[in-house]
């Protein structure tokens, strides 16, 4: 049984190794695949249970969620109250076709339950394939649809959690805006969605440097802190980073 969710500790080298064999693209940058990485440590989310994935599309990456993923960080808040049954719309030319899919998510506000309601419609997903083969779309409509739905909902009901991240079903097949971009080789990072720290920008990791440096931390320990810091809140790197100083250190002597 794969776990639901990594503690920081168990992203490992070796593990990021593994996902970079198997679960991402062969032409993954280094920026890329540490983005990755970051957001991986600061959802709680594995790559192996499929939560996470990483696509490129004309040499743009984007990172893409599961709807599982959606369904566990909203219930990671603690106010997530359940959802209500799906309700289809079907065309009534043809039979079994659907038009739309709305669905309702509950949430704790203030200790009163808040309904979320949210319509996909098949239209703006479902695009014919160019060389005749069948989608998911084609073979698993409802599905599909009852999908793209639950992600609009969840995300309208827990936007500081899921705004910037779309689901596979509606990145894959859908022309929509894609999100949390990240950047070519050759453009600046942007400061990410999710506010990690990524220690292969050369800022983040010079300052750090600089700090152990300060601390007299011995440089051949630099590397294995600097990776053990990727992916944490920035608002934690200080704190985080002078714990990791002070069980390094070798205790003072009492005089």
């Amino acid at each position: 049984m794969l776990p639901a969710i990594f503690n920081r500790e168990e992203i490992t080298q070796e593990r990021i190794a593994y996902w970079t064999e198997h679960y991402l693209p062969k032409d993954v940058t280094l920026q890329e695949r540490d983005h990755y990485v970051g957001v991986c440590r600061a959802r709680g989310l594995n790559p192996e249970a499929r939560h996470i994935y990483l696509i490129k599309v004309g040499g743009r990456a984007s990172i893409v969620l599961s709807i599982d993923a959606y369904r566990l960080i909203a219930q990671r808040t603690g106010a997530y109250a359940g959802i209500l049954p799906v309700a289809f719309e079907f065309d009534a030319k043809q039979p079994g076709k659907p038009l739309n899919a709305t669905i309702t998510v509950q949430k704790f506000v203030q200790g009163q339950v808040r309904e979320f309601s949210a319509t996909a419609y098949f239209s703006e997903f479902y695009k014919p394939s160019r060389d005749g083969k069948k989608s998911l779309w084609d073979t698993m409509p409802l599905t599909m649809l009852e999908k793209c739905a639950e992600a609009k909902a969840l995300r309208k009901a827990f936007p500081e959690e899921l705004c910037s991240y779309y689901i596979r079903e509606e990145m894959v097949e859908a022309e929509v805006e894609q999100p949390a971009a990240l950047p070519s080789p050759t453009q600046p990072a942007p400061r990410p969605a999710t506010d990690i720290v990524v220690t292969s920008d050369p800022k983040v990791r010079d300052w750090i440097h600089k700090k152990l440096q300060q601390a007299s931390v011995p440089e051949d320990e630099w590397a294995e802190i600097i990776d053990a810091l990727n992916g944490y809140p920035k608002n934690e790197l200080l704190v985080q980073l002078k714990n990791i100083i002070a069980d390094r250190l070798p205790p003072v002597a009492e005089a």
